[in-house]
């Protein structure tokens, strides 16, 4: 969905009036994320789940990381772990069509053709696996909380407005808004 096309106008709108419109700020955010994971899957509703695991992977993370009476070997080990899971798969769908036609003449004489192997780069990765570690790092070096609701931490990661396009919003600044939407 472009955002100048006119479903986005109508998402927006439908979006705007349920923000408008309802009176609890839990059923804003339940809104909001629901908008947010149908703006991500309207691109391409496979790569949902990709958005999803980014976001466990990193809530989790951080969580073991500020848990009461964790040494520091453990907090760089689940900050490590958040790193690699997060940035690997970052890696894996930019690079791997880059890789397949390094390799591709070399599997060819041996018969196999790689490019039905073309990797679809899901949109948005780079944001959103760069705003998910980031809060993981900020929370790793004690500058943020953890929040405790994974729905919290799942909206700031998938809010539509900057998901695609960006910029990489800071938990510090996203989440004290999320907290204090009026009622």
């Amino acid at each position: 969905m472009l955002f100048s096309r006119i479903e986005f106008f109508y998402f927006a709108l439908v979006v705007a009036l349920w923000v408008v419109l309802t009176r609890t700020n839990a059923s804003r955010k339940a809104g909001l994320l629901v908008a947010s994971y149908y703006f991500y899957a309207y691109w391409d509703w496979r790569f949902a789940g990709l958005l999803l695991a980014c976001s466990w992977v990193n809530f989790f993370a951080a969580a073991r990381i500020a848990a009461p009476g964790a040494g520091e070997r453990a907090r760089r080990g689940w900050l490590a772990a958040a790193c690699v899971l997060s940035l690997g798969t970052l890696v894996a769908f930019k690079y791997a069509n880059f890789f397949i036609d390094a390799v591709a003449p070399a599997l060819q004489a041996f018969g196999l053709h790689p490019g039905t192997l073309a990797i679809l780069l899901p949109a948005g990765i780079s944001f959103f696996t760069f705003q998910a570690l980031s809060y993981t790092i900020d929370v790793y070096r004690r500058h943020l909380e953890p929040v405790r609701a994974f729905s919290d931490f799942a909206l700031f990661v998938v809010f539509f407005p900057q998901l695609i396009a960006g910029p990489i919003v800071r938990a510090a600044d996203f989440l004290p808004q999320l907290m204090r939407l009026p009622e």
